[in-house]
């Protein structure tokens, strides 16, 4: 794949260094690993300033130092990619799998039953403290065991929050949850005085074959 250096210098370009940097990208906040693209750019840039310098100043050094102040890169960067193009190994980086969040791994039924913990200490009257919800959710043995930091983790996930009642932190649904559960029961109320037919939907599924004749 070959890239002409107009992607990088366009149409008469000057001599001047502070006209090359504008035309290429700022520095990447995030160190991240160099697309082919880029590495092409890179070479493309190289070769420019090498064709472009007088003979005198050839030098391979100076001109790896040259495009990595250009391109706000390493020089290192500069002189491995320029090797990696001599020897045609310019390759893509590795994807990099994503480490699943703990709450991204717990099942919705899982979400479900810790929610239900936190409810269950309103009903029996009792302070929804942490430390309360979280030994409750470790004793039973059909969840998961958490550990602190990830139990608060989990749990402002499932959109809880932590309230100062009677110098303890209690654990209560957060104000957008309350919101939409509210609208959805003034709907409810408001369909049903209506006479509407209401359906309620889940995940599911239609077995093939199954005989739906009455």
């Amino acid at each position: 794949m070959d890239y002409n250096i107009e992607v990088i210098i366009k149409e008469e370009p000057s001599s001047s260094d502070e006209c090359l940097r504008e035309l290429v990208p700022k520095k990447r906040a995030k160190r991240t690993p160099l697309t082919v693209n880029e590495k092409q750019i890179i070479v493309n840039l190289y070769k420019y300033l090498e064709q472009s310098s007088p003979q005198n100043e050839r030098n391979k050094m100076r001109l790896h130092t040259k495009t990595a102040d250009i391109l706000n890169i390493g020089t290192a960067s500069v002189y491995r990619i320029l090797r990696e193009h001599a020897r045609n190994e310019m390759k893509a980086p590795l994807e990099t799998k994503k480490r699943p969040l703990f709450s991204e791994k717990i099942s919705e039924i899982e979400k479900s039953a810790l929610r239900k913990k936190v409810y269950s200490f309103f009903e029996n009257d009792q302070l929804p403290t942490g430390k309360k919800i979280m030994q409750a959710v470790n004793d039973d043995d059909s969840l998961p065991t958490f550990r602190r930091t990830t139990f608060q983790k989990t749990m402002k996930h499932l959109r809880f929050k932590y309230v100062r009642i009677n110098a303890k932190n209690a654990m209560i649904d957060k104000d957008e949850l309350v919101i939409w559960r509210r609208n959805y029961l003034i709907k409810i109320m408001q369909y049903r005085n209506e006479k509407r037919p209401i359906f309620y939907l889940d995940e599911g599924w239609i077995n093939v074959g199954n005989d739906f004749t009455p």
